[in-house]
């Protein structure tokens, strides 16, 4: 359509100087005919009648007036139409000109409207790429989050094995390992930790807590600090392993872990972490 309207207008300006120019010639020549005849005219009315010279020899300077008013009234009337016919012409080429300038507007309105959907599809697009790959980054961060809770866990179950025998409590002349003994190698991880939960509670229950000196300390914080780190990304591995370890007895197994730390005088270095724990679980309670 901008084509079409490209063309016309070509045309149109083509058009418009040689009418113009037209109208131009015919009143010039039909002004000189005038004149011509009008002299013409003039000198035959009454050859003779003064002198040889005709009849402009016997004009007075008011027949002159009247001659030369005569004359130049039609002239006038003449040149008058021409310009009326002239300026009708133009106004009818606005008019053409305002019309194909509204047919060119209206063609580039469609165009930049194609081109704004276009541009909104691309948007669409390119919004929907960056989503997958945002989507494909958490995944990959899930994943890897998962390996790192994984490899945690495994450490802490590891480790809690080996020096199941060297970390124990001490009341008075009672004493007992803090992570349960002779759990079979074949359990899953989840079954670990709910044993040691089962093991852990049942000793808290019959003592005092305040009153609990842990001999191998050091390995106890080894040991702890292994568990807790896993509990801070459980809340950022995929979805099924998340909630599979919700479920199970490692939060609470922590909180009896703290339980030791906050009121065993020999942990006071490490009572931050019970601290940032119970922020970071009120604010997973919202």
């Amino acid at each position: 359509m901008t084509s079409k309207a490209g063309e016309e207008t070509t045309i149109k300006t083509a058009k418009q100087p040689a009418g113009r120019s037209r109208t131009m010639v015919i009143a010039g020549l039909g002004t000189a005919a005038f004149l011509i005849g009008a002299g013409l005219l003039g000198w035959f009315a009454h050859a003779g009648s003064c002198s040889s010279l005709g009849t402009y020899s016997c004009m007075t300077a008011a027949d002159w007036g009247d001659f030369i008013g005569g004359v130049f009234a039609p002239v006038a009337f003449i040149w008058l139409v021409a310009a009326v016919w002239i300026q009708s012409q133009e106004l009818s080429e606005q008019r053409e000109e305002l019309r194909l300038t509204r047919l060119e507007f209206e063609a580039n309105r469609g165009v930049m409207k194609q081109q704004a959907e276009e541009a909104k599809r691309q948007a669409e697009y390119i919004e929907e790429q960056t989503k997958l790959l945002r989507e494909e980054a958490h995944s990959r961060k899930r994943d890897e989050n998962l390996t790192s809770f994984s490899s945690l866990i495994s450490r802490f179950i590891d480790f809690s094995r080996e020096v199941s025998d060297n970390v124990v409590y001490r009341i008075g002349p009672d004493t007992d390992s803090i992570f349960q003994r002779y759990i079979s190698a074949g359990v899953t991880q989840e079954r670990y930790i709910s044993q040691n939960y089962k093991h852990m509670k049942e000793t808290l229950r019959h003592v005092n807590i305040g009153e609990i000196i842990v001999v191998g300390e050091e390995l106890f914080e080894e040991a702890f600090i292994y568990i807790y780190s896993a509990e801070e990304i459980l809340e950022s591995i995929p979805y099924h392993a998340r909630v599979s370890w919700k479920r199970s007895k490692l939060r609470a197994l922590i909180d009896l872990y703290c339980q030791i730390i906050v009121h065993g005088v020999q942990f006071e270095h490490l009572r931050h972490y019970a601290s940032a724990r119970e922020t970071r679980m009120s604010h997973l309670s919202r």
